[in-house]
C-alpha cells in the first residue's frame, strides 16, 4: 500500500517521465509546417536513425512534399539538402486521398513558399500528357522552368520507354541552373517514388534507408500500409537484380548506364548532390565509376 505522503512524489515523477517521453517523440518525429497565413508552425528534424535530418514539409494543400536529401550514403557522406524536392502534383483536380472530399489546388501561400523559400527553379512533372490536359507552364509560375517527362513506376521503369524517361529525368538535374528542382507525378508515391528510389540509390543511400524513405508516403496515404505496397517496393528493388554489381548502388549504376547514362554523368550527379566531406577511412568507396 502506497503511503499518502508518497503520492505527491509519485505524481511528480510520473509527470516528469511523461514529459520526457513526449520530448523524445517530438525530437524524433516533428514537421516543418507552413500555415495558410504563411507563418511557420513547427520546424524540427525528422529522425532517420542515421544522425541526419531529411525535411518533411507539411502544407495545407500539397501532400507528400519533402526534401530528398539528408540521408547518409554507404561511403559515409550525406545527400545534400535543399536541391531536390519531391511532392504530389500542384493542380488538375487531384483529390485528397485521406478524405476524398476536396480537390487539390495549391494556394498563393504554398506557391510562394515553394518558389521564394525553397527556391524552386524547375518543375519536373512525370505525369502523362493526358493528365496535364494541355498544361505547358508550371503552376508555380512562368519563372519556374516546366519539364514534362512521362515516367513509369516499379518494374515498368525497366521497359524501353520507362528507362528512357528515367535517364532523361536524371539528366534534368544536370541542366545548368536547374536546381533547386521539385519532381512529382500525381500523388508523388509511385512514379515520383520510383524516380527518387533510383536517384538516391545511385547516390549511395543504402537499401534500408531507401525502404524507410519509401514508407514515408504512408504518412499522407494510410492505405499504403499494406502487403501490396511492400510487394511493389520489392518489385522496384528487383529491377536492378539482373545487372552486375555487388551492391545495390553498383547494380543501379549498371542499369542506368545500360540505358544511356554515362559514367561521367553519374560522377557529376554524385558531385552535385552528395556532400564532399568523407571520413578518411571511406575515401575511394564510390562504386559509380
Amino acid at each position: 500500500m502506497i503511503k499518502p505522503s508518497r503520492i505527491p512524489f509519485l505524481v511528480t515523477l510520473s509527470a516528469g517521465l511523461f514529459a520526457l517521453v513526449c520530448a523524445l517523440l517530438l525530437w524524433m518525429f516533428v514537421f516543418h509546417a507552413p500555415l495558410r497565413s504563411g507563418d511557420v508552425d513547427v520546424d524540427a528534424p525528422f529522425d532517420t536513425g542515421l544522425g541526419t535530418v531529411p525535411r518533411i514539409i507539411f502544407t495545407p494543400e500539397l501532400p507528400n512534399l519533402r526534401d530528398i536529401g539528408g540521408w547518409r550514403t554507404v561511403d559515409g557522406r550525406t545527400v545534400r539538402q535543399g536541391l531536390v524536392f519531391r511532392s504530389s502534383c500542384f493542380n488538375d483536380g487531384y483529390e485528397w486521398y485521406c478524405s476524398g472530399e476536396r480537390t487539390h489546388q495549391i494556394t498563393d501561400v504554398t506557391r510562394d513558399f515553394l518558389v521564394s523559400q525553397l527556391g524552386i527553379r524547375t518543375d519536373l512533372d512525370l505525369r502523362q500528357p493526358k493528365e496535364l490536359k494541355g498544361m505547358e507552364v508550371s503552376p508555380l509560375g512562368p519563372d519556374v522552368r516546366f519539364v514534362n517527362i512521362p515516367g513509369e513506376a516499379y518494374g515498368d521503369i525497366a521497359s524501353v520507354d520507362g528507362a528512357a524517361a528515367l535517364v532523361a529525368a536524371l539528366r534534368q538535374l544536370l541542366v545548368p541552373d536547374a536546381l533547386p528542382l521539385v519532381v512529382h507525378c500525381k500523388a508523388g508515391k509511385d512514379r515520383g517514388g520510383s524516380f527518387v528510389f533510383v536517384l538516391n540509390g545511385l547516390l549511395g543511400v543504402p537499401l534500408e534507408s531507401l525502404r524507410r524513405d519509401w514508407e514515408l508516403s504512408a504518412l499522407w496515404f494510410p492505405t499504403l500500409r499494406s502487403d501490396e505496397f511492400v510487394e511493389r517496393f520489392s518489385e522496384l528493388v528487383a529491377v536492378s537484380s539482373i545487372f552486375p554489381g555487388e551492391t545495390l548502388q553498383e547494380r543501379l549504376c549498371a542499369f542506368v548506364q545500360a540505358h544511356g547514362l554515362t559514367a561521367e554523368e553519374l560522377a557529376r550527379l554524385r558531385e552535385l548532390l552528395v556532400e564532399s566531406q568523407c571520413p578518411v577511412r571511406q575515401v575511394g568507396r564510390a562504386p559509380c565509376r
